[in-house]
């Protein structure tokens, strides 16, 4: 076996490090898939609205996932405003260019939608959750899956990119998560911590079923073995159940209800 930077200091052995250290360790990604697949109505009888889906609903390596529920829904429409993006998404065939400050659609047009890492994005997130709130139809589900800025990179994130230029960001972003740089856009962080979810879910008059604080599937300096234990170990603190409101992302279920005159109106039926 040759040695290389990678088995002794890189990725390949930040890799192994992780298998000792967080064995178990699961990805926010794949839990949001799965959540997805919860809420879609036995029968195919979903209309679900994916907002700010970009080119895809899941990274690379969850895409059986994102294609079996976008099969299983009723139909599936995509909504972002990058169209270079949207029009080259891999599984849903229905696009539409919009801002999720306007959505083009009537109300309750919807019984699912998801809001996987956009949350972050919005310059006014509860004009943006409100149109979302609009177009669901009551005992809707809307799925938010954002950034928790409780968490230690998460708010060094938010804190360096205010001092840095946006491409140093987007280059230092690509190296370390191996994400293309069109895929990273400017955080703002204006609704990212569960207080401000739970206070927006009241706003809206929407009941907050499950919450979850998340983290990802890897240390973000997986490049350099000595950061990267540092963060290992970090992890594995934070799942202890005291800590886990500092896990990277936060996955809110949040449920439209029916109003009471048509629970009246269908027991009289």
């Amino acid at each position: 076996m040759t040695l290389s930077y990678s088995r002794i200091l890189g990725r390949k052995a930040s890799r192994a490090a992780q298998n000792l250290i967080c064995p178990h360790l699961g990805w926010n990604q794949e839990r949001y898939g799965n959540v997805l697949h919860q809420h879609l109505q036995p029968g195919g009888n979903t209309r679900w609205l994916e907002a700010g889906c970009g080119h895809r609903i899941l990274p690379n390596g969850l895409e059986s996932i994102e294609k079996l529920a976008v099969k299983q829904a009723r139909f599936v429409v995509g909504m972002d405003m990058d169209w270079s993006s949207l029009r080259t998404h891999r599984s849903i065939g229905r696009r539409v260019k919009a801002s999720m400050s306007g959505v083009p659609f009537a109300d309750e047009s919807f019984d699912l939608v998801g809001c996987n890492m956009v949350a972050e994005h919005l310059e006014d997130p509860g004009q943006c959750l409100a149109e979302l709130t609009r177009v669901l139809a009551p005992n809707g589900v809307l799925l938010i899956h954002t950034p928790n800025i409780r968490n230690y990179m998460v708010f060094l994130n938010h804190a360096v990119s205010r001092l840095l230029p946006r491409h140093w960001m987007a280059s230092f972003v690509h190296s370390a998560e191996q994400r293309a740089q069109e895929d990273v856009f400017p955080a703002l962080y204006r609704m990212n911590s569960a207080e401000k979810l739970r206070q927006a879910a009241r706003d809206l008059g929407l009941q907050i079923e499950s919450e979850e604080f998340l983290t990802g599937p890897r240390p973000f300096f997986a490049f350099f073995l000595p950061l990267a234990l540092i963060q290992l170990i970090i992890l594995r603190l934070l799942a202890l159940p005291r800590l886990s409101k500092f896990q990277t992302t936060i996955l809110v279920v949040m449920r439209k209800p029916v109003h009471p005159a048509v629970i009246a109106a269908r027991a009289v039926a």
